[in-house]
């Protein structure tokens, strides 16, 4: 998902590593002034402080446990 180019950025690319729903292709220039305005998804993006040149550390996704199996119910017993 965090394609990477010398020109252009995908925003917003998660420090988590997960995919948003909804991305955009912008320039290094619309990035910057993002980040400087406090863009409300810069706060979780991998490039946030970056310079042009530099490349951020992704985090592998979480893997999300499965919820417990419940137990079936016992039956109660005749008194």
């Amino acid at each position: 998902m965090a394609d990477w180019t010398d020109t252009e950025r995908v925003c917003p690319t998660r420090d988590s590593g997960h995919a948003p729903l909804i991305v955009q292709r912008i320039t290094l220039a619309t990035c910057f002034e993002r980040q400087r305005r406090n863009y409300h998804k810069c706060f979780t993006c991998a490039y946030r402080g970056l310079g042009a040149d530099e490349r951020p550390a992704l985090a592998a996704p979480r893997e999300v446990e499965a919820p417990p199996v419940p137990e079936p119910a016992r039956k109660r017993r005749a008194r």
